[in-house]
């Protein structure tokens, strides 16, 4: 047990109820972290000598982290499970994901003294786990916090499920290399 710690910051709005004590705890049930992934790819030789490149990956996570608050108040009777006790964040593997992954590449022929191609990504991707840890102090304000830290409710998880918000859903990349005679 950490008493009065600089970091968390306390919610000012629940700062008389969860008193100046908080408490990180690891789960019993703890378990590494599983992440699963499939691809399948197509290449189809185009006119010219163009290469198309047509792939798809598939990754879902399993026990994956967060850190709910366990002694947060129940929505209904606003009462804590530890009354008194404050914050408990608890470390726990019971998080998921899942994520689908189209890509294409379009390559020009390697023969020729530049080559180009171009790379479009399409990203569908989805987990539970959004914001397990706090971010490094100093890295965000204390609104900033608990809007990205903490689940609408604590009680109920599953409504946590939503697109990542780190992913790029498309991107266009479009690279090339040229080869001097001589070197």
């Amino acid at each position: 047990m950490v008493a009065n710690p600089p970091y968390p910051a306390a919610d000012p709005s629940s700062a008389a109820v969860a008193g100046s004590t908080a408490i990180w705890r690891i789960d019993s049930n703890l378990n590494f972290s599983r992440i699963y992934q499939a691809s399948a790819t197509l290449e189809r030789q185009l006119p010219g000598g163009f290469v198309l490149v047509s792939d798809y990956t598939y990754q879902r996570g399993d026990r994956l982290y967060r850190g709910p608050n366990i002694n947060a108040p129940f929505p209904d009777s606003g009462r804590r499970p530890y009354f008194g006790a404050g914050f408990i964040d608890q470390i726990e593997s019971s998080a998921s994901s899942r994520a689908n992954l189209p890509n294409w590449t379009l390559r020009s022929p390697a023969k020729r003294r530049f080559q180009f191609f171009a790379q479009y990504t399409l990203a569908w991707q989805y987990n539970d786990t959004g914001g397990a840890f706090p971010p490094p102090p100093g890295g965000a304000s204390v609104s900033g916090l608990f809007s990205s830290i903490l689940p609408a409710n604590n009680c109920d998880l599953q409504p946590e499920w939503a697109a990542r918000t780190t992913t790029r859903v498309t991107g266009l990349e479009s690279p090339g290399a040229s080869s001097c005679p001589g070197i």
